[in-house]
């Protein structure tokens, strides 16, 4: 991850510190359900576990794409779950071990909002 994650080839989500004082991390994974097979389709650059976020492509089209041959239904409804239930939950920084990364809960947010403008637009 050099600047953040990679939206396009010249936007980033920017990797923020994590707030302090720092909290236990707080599994995540449970609560993706069917975003769980979009992130299976985008790991197209690596493992996740080697590469952790960056072996996932999040690039717009990229998204779009794979989106457009599931269920476009499915996915947005759980992105929407996942994006209300964020700010309600009790830790800062959220863990999945599915993208093998754990995410200051600000830049998890935007990566769900970048993920349901992607597949809305």
């Amino acid at each position: 991850m050099k600047e953040g994650i990679s939206i396009s080839k010249t936007e980033w989500i920017k990797w923020v510190d994590f707030e302090e004082p720092r909290t236990k991390s707080l599994n995540i994974d449970g609560l993706m359900g069917s975003v769980k097979d979009l992130l299976n389709r985008l790991e197209v650059h690596c493992a996740a576990d080697c590469c952790g976020v960056d072996a996932f492509s999040f690039w717009k089209e990229d998204i779009k794409s794979v989106a457009s041959k599931m269920d476009k239904g499915s996915i947005l409804s759980d992105l929407k779950k996942l994006k209300a239930i964020i700010p309600v939950l009790d830790s800062n920084e959220l863990e999945s071990i599915r993208l093998n990364t754990v995410f200051p809960k600000p830049v998890f947010t935007q990566l769900v909002d970048h993920m349901i403008v992607s597949i809305e637009g």
